[in-house]
C-alpha cells in the first residue's frame, strides 16, 4: 500500500485506564441511564433504613466512570465515602478500612461522641464477623454461645440502638461507594458483605457496590457457597443496576476514531481496495470491541506498536486486522507463524510430496481449543479469510491479493518482529423498512426513516444501517426489484462526496451489488430494466465487483452472463462516445466486455471493435478514447484524498491490437515528450499523459 511521507506526529501521552470524570464527554451515550440512577438513589428520604444499590457489570464496562458520573448528579442531602476493600492487604486490614471510612463522616465539634459510640458496637461486632454467617443461615448453638460471650458487657441490641441513634442525628444521608469488590479474593468478599451486613446497616447509611457478576460468581462457587451469585447477591443487594453494553453505533465510532489516528499519526493513504478491505474489517471487529476498557485496550496496542513500524513496509489493514488477534485471541496469534504455510495454501502437507485440503470443519477444530466460544470461532475464521487465501469464512471478508500482505513470505515476518444510545438503529425499523420496501410500500414512516439514516451525516450511522439491512436479507433469498431501486436511489442521493474507508457508500454498494445479482438470477430483474433504472457506469461497477468477488461468474446463469455481455459489447461498438460523455469507465469496459468474451481464451470481438474505432474514428474522437484509459487514481489519506493520473496500458491493449496502436499513433497529434505531472488532473494533461503512453506502446 502506497504511504505518504513520513510525519508522524510526538509519542501520545501513555493510557493511564483511569475513570473519566463527571465533565468528560459522554461518547458512550450513558447519560439516561446515570440519570435513573441517580433519580432513585435521591429518593432516599432522611431516617430510612440502610439500603444496599448494585452497579453490576463486567470488567471494562465502565463502572467506575459511572459512579464518578453518578456522584456529581447526588443532591445536596448526600454525604459520599469511598471504601476502597481491594487496596487492604489482609480481611483485618478490610475491616479497619471500612470503619475509618464509616466514621470519617463525623463533625468532631458537632458530635464529639459520635465516633466513640460507633467503635464500641464496632469492636463487639469484630469478634462476631468470625463467627456470624453472612447471609440466611441461622445460628448453631456453639455459635449462640459465643455471640452470648461477646456481648456479655452490654447487649448488642443497647449498643447497636446507641449507633443507629448517632446516624439518625446526622441531618443527611450517607452514601458509602464500595468499587471493584470483585477484585477481592473468595475470603475478602465474603468478610465484606458480613460487614456491610452486620457493622454497617444503619439509618441513613446506605452502599452502592460495584461488581462483576461472573467474577463473584465463581468466587462464590470457590467457597462452596452458592451456584449463582445473582441468587446469593439478592440477600445482600436490594437495588442491582445492570450497565448497559456499548450500542452497535458507538462501538464502531469509538474504532473508526482509533484508525483514523492511525492513519493521521503515519501518514497512511489508502487506496479504493485497501479501503474496502478496511471498511470490511470495521464490520467485522467492531461488534467484538464489547466494552469501553476494550476498545481502549485496543487504540492504546494499535497506537503504541505502530510506532514500531513504517507503513511502507506493511499493510495497515492486515496489521489492525493482526492487532486485533494479539490483543484479544492471543493464543490464536501465537499460532499462526506455524499455521502459515496452511493458511497461506489451504493445505496440509502429507509426507514430502502430498498434501491435503482443510475444509471449513479442519480450520475450526484447529481454533476452537484456543477460544472461549464458537462465536469467536466465527471470528477469527473471518479476520484470517482477510488476511490468507487459505482459509474462507461465510461472512463478509475475503481475501484479495495486495502489496506488503501479511500472508506473502516477503512480508510476513514483519509483522512478528515487535515481539443505550439515542442515535443507534433498531432492527426492528430496518427489518420492517425492507420488508415494507418489498412490498412496494415506499411511503411508510420506517422505511422513510431508513431512508434519512443512509442518507444523513452521521456516517458511521449510515454504514451500521447498510450493514443490518444487508445481514437482514442475508435469510431472505428472493430477489426484489423494489428494494434494487430504493438502494439505487440511495446510492445516486449520496455519490457526490468523497469517500474514505468508512464511507456508508462502501457498505451500500456491497449490498446492492448482492441484490442486483439475486434479482437477475431469479429472473426477478432484467438487464434492460436495470438499464432503465441504473445508469449505465454505475452498472459497468457493479458488473466489475461483480466479476472481482467472484458473484458474478461463468456458472452463473447463461441468460444473465449473455444479457450483460450484449449491453455492454454494444456500448463500446455502438454507443462509445456517447458513453464516455457520460463518465463510463473505458478501462473497465474494455475489461468486462473482455472478460464476457471469454478472455485470453476467448474471441477476438473485442480488439475487432478496436480495429474498427482505430480505422474509422477522426483524430478528435479518437483523442477521447484515448483518454478514456487515463483514470483518476484516489489515494485516501488523513488529509482527505490525493488524486494521481495512470493510464491502463494492459486494458488499452485488449481493446488496440499492435497494427491498430500503429494506426492510433499515425492519427494523432504528437505534444512533446517533456515530463507530465501526474498530479495535473486537467483534460489536457489527461490528453498528454495518453498520447505519450499511445507512442510508448506503438513502439514496442
Amino acid at each position: 500500500m502506497p504511504t505518504g511521507p513520513d510525519i508522524k506526529n510526538p509519542t501520545p501521552v501513555l493510557w493511564p485506564d483511569e475513570p473519566l470524570g463527571p465533565d468528560d464527554e459522554d461518547k458512550l451515550n450513558r447519560g439516561l441511564f446515570v440519570s435513573m440512577i441517580a433519580e432513585r438513589l435521591n429518593a432516599a428520604v432522611l431516617g430510612q433504613a440502610s439500603t444496599v444499590f448494585g452497579l453490576v457489570g463486567p470488567w471494562g464496562s465502565g463502572k467506575t466512570s459511572l459512579l464518578s458520573r453518578l456522584r456529581s448528579q447526588l443532591d445536596e442531602t448526600w454525604k459520599v465515602v469511598v471504601f476502597s476493600p481491594w487496596a487492604t492487604s489482609d480481611v483485618n486490614s478490610l475491616q479497619i478500612e471500612f470503619l475509618s471510612a464509616l466514621t470519617s463522616i463525623f463533625d468532631e465539634t458537632q458530635q464529639p461522641n459520635a465516633k466513640e459510640k460507633v467503635r464500641k458496637y464496632s469492636r463487639m461486632c469484630t469478634s462476631l464477623l468470625k463467627i456470624v454467617p453472612v447471609a440466611g443461615e441461622a445460628l448453631s448453638s456453639a455459635v449462640q454461645e459465643a455471640v452470648e460471650v461477646a456481648t456479655a458487657e452490654k447487649p448488642w441490641r443497647e449498643q447497636f440502638e446507641q449507633a443507629c441513634d448517632v446516624f439518625c442525628d446526622l441531618g443527611y444521608k450517607v452514601l458509602i461507594i464500595a468499587d471493584d469488590i470483585d477484585r477481592l479474593d473468595s475470603e475478602e468478599v465474603l468478610s465484606l458483605l458480613k460487614v456491610v451486613r452486620l457493622l454497617g446497616r444503619f439509618p441513613n447509611v446506605h452502599y452502592l457496590i460495584a461488581y462483576d457478576q461472573t467474577t463473584i460468581e465463581d468466587l462464590l462457587k470457590f467457597r462452596g457457597l452458592a451456584t449463582k451469585s445473582s441468587d446469593f447477591m439478592e440477600k445482600i443487594v436490594q437495588y442491582p443496576f445492570e450497565v448497559p453494553p456499548l450500542a452497535a453505533v458507538v462501538q464502531r465510532r469509538l474504532l473508526t476514531e482509533t484508525i483514523d489516528e492511525l492513519i493521521a499519526r503515519h501518514g497512511i493513504t489508502l487506496d479504493a481496495q485497501a479501503a474496502d478491505r478496511l471498511s470490511e474489517l470495521v464490520a467485522v471487529i467492531a461488534p467484538a470491541l464489547l466494552t469501553p476498557r476494550a476498545q481502549s485496550r485496543f487504540r492504546e496496542q494499535v497506537l503504541a506498536f505502530a510506532e514500531m513500524l513504517s507503513f511502507a513496509e506493511v499493510d495497515a489493514i492486515d496489521y489492525v486486522a493482526l492487532s486485533f488477534i494479539r490483543v484479544f485471541h492471543h493464543e490464536v496469534y501465537e499460532q499462526i507463524a506455524g499455521w502459515k504455510v496452511a493458511l497461506q495454501s489451504g493445505k496440509v502437507p502429507l509426507g514430502f510430496l502430498d498434501s491435503s485440503e482443510l475444509s471449513h470443519e479442519d480450520w475450526h477444530n484447529r481454533i476452537r481449543p484456543l477460544v472461549e466460544t464458537e462465536n469467536d470461532v466465527s471470528l477469527i475464521m473471518a479476520i484470517l479469510s482477510g488476511l490468507f487465501p487459505g482459509i474462507q469464512s461465510q461472512g463478509l471478508i475475503f481475501y484479495r491479493d495486495h502489496p506488503l500482505a501479511l500472508s506473502n513470505d516477503l512480508y510476513f515476518q514483519r509483522y512478528f518482529i515487535m515481539g443505550i444510545a439515542d442515535d443507534d438503529v433498531e432492527d426492528r425499523i430496518i427489518a420492517n423498512a425492507i420488508t415494507r420496501i418489498v412490498d412496494n410500500d415506499v411511503d411508510q414512516s420506517d422505511v422513510i426513516r431508513f431512508a434519512e439514516i443512509i442518507d444523513g451525516d452521521d456516517l458511521d450511522l449510515a454504514a451500521l444501517a447498510l450493514e443490518k439491512g444487508a445481514k437482514f436479507r442475508g435469510s431472505h433469498s428472493s430477489g426484489s426489484p423494489k428494494l434494487v431501486e430504493f438502494l439505487i436511489d440511495r446510492h445516486n442521493a449520496n455519490s457526490d462526496g468523497q469517500e474514505g474507508f468508512a464511507s456508508p457508500l462502501r457498505a451500500l454498494r456491497r449490498w446492492l451489488d448482492s441484490e442486483i445479482m439475486l434479482a437477475l438470477t431469479e429472473s426477478a430483474l432484467t438487464v434492460d430494466r436495470l438499464k432503465s433504472i441504473m445508469a449505465a457506469p454505475d452498472i459497468l461497477l457493479f458488473a466489475t465487483r461483480s466479476i472481482a468477488s467472484n458473484r458474478l461468474s461463468s456458472r452463473s446463469p447463461e441468460n444473465v452472463v449473455a444479457d450483460l455481455g450484449v449491453y455492454f459489447l454494444d456500448i463500446l461498438e455502438n454507443e462509445l462516445l456517447s458513453a464516455l460523455s457520460f463518465g463510463i469507465s473505458l478501462a473497465y469496459l474494455v475489461d468486462t466486455c473482455w472478460w464476457f468474451t471469454g478472455g485470453d481464451k476467448g474471441d477476438e470481438r473485442v480488439s475487432d471493435i478496436g480495429t474498427r474505432i482505430a480505422n474509422v474514428y477522426q483524430r478528435s474522437d479518437l483523442e477521447k478514447v484515448i483518454v478514456g484509459f487515463v483514470i483518476q487514481e484516489d489515494w485516501v489519506g488523513s488529509d482527505g484524498l490525493s488524486p494521481e493520473l495512470r493510464f491502463q496500458e494492459a486494458s488499452f491493449r485488449r481493446l488496440f491490437g499492435p497494427e491498430a496502436t500503429r494506426e492510433l499513433d499515425g492519427k494523432l497529434l504528437w505534444y512533446g515528450a517533456s515530463k507530465i505531472d501526474t498530479e495535473d488532473l486537467s483534460l489536457g494533461n489527461r490528453l498528454k499523459l495518453a498520447r505519450a503512453k499511445v507512442a510508448e506502446v506503438a513502439r514496442n
